[in-house]
């Protein structure tokens, strides 16, 4: 299967004991090959129209957004995050990179553990990307179902970058209105959605790790989030500038 400069290759096999392939059977496989090409491009065409709906929202909502494919490759991204990566981070050769070897590192093993492993941790931490001068980016990358669902799609992963020099806040009264978050769980939540860590958000809170972890569980329940990241993606939508 080819579309573009992408090949699939599809292998079916038989037990022993079932023998050849008949020549009926090759005949439905040759049928069944010729019809592949079409759903290829049907199935890339379809991610390629959901991902762009995915970044124009996280836009709209002020949010950088770059869009991964299974090879960790940036393919697209919105214009918040073409503004953000100007310098150091940025994207070369496809890739997200930093100046700051260690930090391409780590996020090129978040990336891998995302798209590779089949169990995500629930509160996966943020990849720190330094700049210099300036407070670092902070890089959260997610899957969401509906873009990472067909295998043959562009888009398996978003990473929404925050840019710490500029960080927004939500009001917490629209959290609890929202989701029915108490006051303790609105406070944690507009912070973590601000870009903040859990050990920071303890700090700032006055409050045990733990504590912090817990009601974060709760907060990721309510919202019907699995993950740190999916919850910052979500609360992108109701960021509001500083006053």
């Amino acid at each position: 299967m080819a579309f573009g400069d992408d090949i699939w290759c599809l292998s079916i096999q038989r037990r022993i004991e079932e023998g050849p392939f008949s020549d009926a059977d090759k005949g439905k496989l040759t049928r069944l090959a010729q019809t592949l090409p079409a759903t290829v491009a049907l199935a890339k065409a379809m991610g390629l129209a959901a991902g762009g709906a995915t970044l124009q929202a996280l836009e709209a909502s002020g949010s950088a957004a770059l869009l991964i494919n299974r090879q960790g490759e940036v393919f697209q991204m919105n214009p918040s995050a073409e503004r953000m990566l100007v310098g150091d981070p940025q994207v070369i050769n496809r890739r997200l990179t930093s100046k700051d070897g260690r930090a391409t590192i780590a996020f090129e093993r978040a990336l891998h553990e995302l798209l590779w492993r089949r169990s995500i941790p629930a509160l996966s931490p943020a990849v720190v990307l330094p700049r210099q001068e300036r407070r670092p980016l902070l890089a959260y990358p997610i899957q969401i179902p509906a873009l990472s669902g067909c295998p043959l799609a562009d888009c398996s992963a978003v990473v929404i970058l925050i840019d710490l020099s500029s960080r927004k806040q939500i009001p917490e009264e629209t959290l609890r209105a929202a989701f029915q978050l108490t006051e303790a769980e609105s406070r944690v939540a507009a912070r973590l959605a601000s870009g903040y860590g859990i050990d920071d958000v303890a700090d700032q809170l006055k409050l045990a790790t733990e504590t912090v972890r817990t009601q974060v569980k709760t907060i990721l329940a309510k919202t019907a989030t699995h993950r740190q990241a999916e919850l910052v993606a979500l609360m992108a939508q109701f960021m509001c500038e500083p006053t």
